[in-house]
């Protein structure tokens, strides 16, 4: 036995061995002295760190639903009037205001501006969209997507603030108010009026009356279109009817049957009250003969303009100097900076553009005081000739074709409406629809279970080394005790 020890004591790494093994052995013998005392350590630690953070991030009850929209331009994230469509539409301070109030008695215990602050919208995007979306990127390139699904989720610290009933209420409430709202600003939209005065065609002449037909025929086809633009070729389920049938009607009427009267009206030079109708002409020619003078003006100021402009641009790019002034004569000193600088800038074909306008204008001005003359010649004849017995023959049949006409259109406007009604409504139906019942969750902003672990892992490092570090001063000290 002797010899087998001397034998490994000569072997290398032996005695390293035996010292490793005993420190190792030293070593848990004083963890196991100090066990209580780390496990005091890193629990006190894991305690005061978890009561601070429950403290910092306490639990949150966070309250979710899905809504879906469904309307004419959501698809490009547009309201049906062609304006922006913003997430924030479902929660705006107004609608929550008016929220607040009906649930008041409920959610006593907050105020109006801290259940906006609780609510938040955000665009609920399908997997297989995102991954479209990503691959995109990846790609340098733009997945367009117009989310049309949105998930409202209220927020609030603590379960003693809100019931489960009072969420699901709040969150039904906000889509609740967000139809009553879409509803509103789109299904009360302004509606076509087209009225006539009280005995509107005894009291003016067909002119007049025929004037007025077609500027109120305009104003509802220029209505009509832009319906169409909006509601495309939406037809009425009950009556069949769409806005480019009461369009492609109108048409008819003006191009037809109104344009047939009109010939009729200025063929037969036909009016109810020749002297009354001789002295409005014989004012037109008034106001036309007044705005010809001016556009006269105009042409002949911009003329003058035009011929200077075109002498200064002569000079400047021939540079003739050949043209001296005579001894004695008097020197005519113009700033011509202006005229310069129309030049320089091509202000010159604006100039002949502008005259050039001016002297058709006038033209056509003195046309339409030859066309009026004519007329006052014409009944002026008439009453000579006392030939006003053609007008009485067909008086009553005139004033047929004009109540004909006047129902039409009148009509034509009440269809536009009602079919405007059944549009708007059709866009109210589903605008706004809740996906599932509303679900709640505790949630905390940060993981307190990894967080604690993580505290005591550090935690029980610290104790080891102040458990080692408290042990080698017991043995330096007890060592010393020794030697003295």
């Amino acid at each position: 036995m002797n010899q087998e020890n001397n034998r490994h004591q000569y072997q290398p790494g032996y005695t390293n061995y035996r010292d490793d093994e005993i420190n190792l052995i030293d070593y848990l013998r004083v963890l196991w002295k100090w066990k209580v005392f780390i496990a005091l350590v890193v629990a006190l630690c894991v305690l005061v760190v978890g009561s601070i953070m429950f403290i910092k991030y306490p639990t949150r009850y966070v309250t979710t639903c899905t809504v879906s929209l469904s309307f004419p331009g959501i698809e490009k994230h547009e309201n049906p009037d062609g304006t922006v469509f913003t997430k924030e539409q479902l929660i705006t301070p107004v609608l929550l205001n008016r929220l607040y109030d009906l649930l008041h008695q409920d959610i006593e215990n907050i105020k109006a501006g801290e259940l906006r602050g609780m609510l938040q919208v955000t665009s609920f995007i399908p997997a297989e969209v995102r991954a479209r979306i990503d691959e995109a990127k990846k790609n340098n390139e733009i997945y367009p997507f117009f989310p049309n699904h949105f998930v409202i989720s209220l927020t609030s610290v603590g379960n003693r603030i809100f019931s489960d009933s009072d969420r699901t209420a709040i969150l039904n409430g906000v889509i609740d108010e967000y139809r009553k709202d879409f509803e509103k600003k789109y299904r009360e939209e302004p509606l076509v009026t087209i009225n006539f005065p009280k005995n509107f065609l005894e009291q003016y002449d067909y002119q007049s009356i025929l004037t007025v037909f077609e500027t109120k025929i305009d104003n509802l086809l220029q209505y009509l279109n832009s319906k169409i633009q909006k509601a495309g070729y939406y037809r009425d389920t009950e009556t069949g009817l769409s806005f480019t049938d009461i369009r492609d009607d109108l048409r008819i009427l003006k191009d037809v049957e109104l344009k047939t009267v009109i010939a009729n009206v200025d063929t037969l030079h036909m009016v109810r009250d020749r002297e009354d109708t001789v002295n409005q002409y014989m004012y037109k020619i008034k106001e036309i003969e007044i705005l010809e003078k001016k556009k006269k003006e105009e042409a002949k100021a911009v003329r003058d303009l035009l011929k200077v402009a075109e002498s200064i641009r002569y000079y400047a790019v021939s540079g003739d100097s050949s043209v001296k002034r005579s001894e004695g004569s008097t020197n005519l000193v113009i700033d011509s900076s202006f005229i310069e600088n129309l030049v320089k800038n091509d202000y010159y074909s604006y100039l002949l553009k502008q005259a050039l306008n001016a002297e058709v204008a006038a033209r056509n001005l003195n046309v339409d005081k030859e066309y009026l003359q004519n007329r006052i010649g014409i009944l002026q004849n008439q009453a000579k000739n006392n030939s006003g017995k053609l007008n009485e023959k067909v008086s009553t049949e005139m004033k047929s074709t004009l109540q004909r006409i006047q129902e039409k259109i009148q009509s034509a406007a009440n269809k536009a409406n009602e079919l405007n009604k059944s549009y708007l409504s059709s866009i109210i139906t589903g605008v706004a629809r809740i996906i599932g019942e509303p679900e709640t969750q505790a949630k905390r902003s940060v993981d307190l279970t990894k967080r604690l672990l993580l505290v005591g892992i550090v935690a029980l490092f610290g104790a080891v080394f102040l458990a080692f570090f408290i042990e080698y001063i017991q043995n330096a000290i007890s060592h010393k005790k020794t030697e003295g």
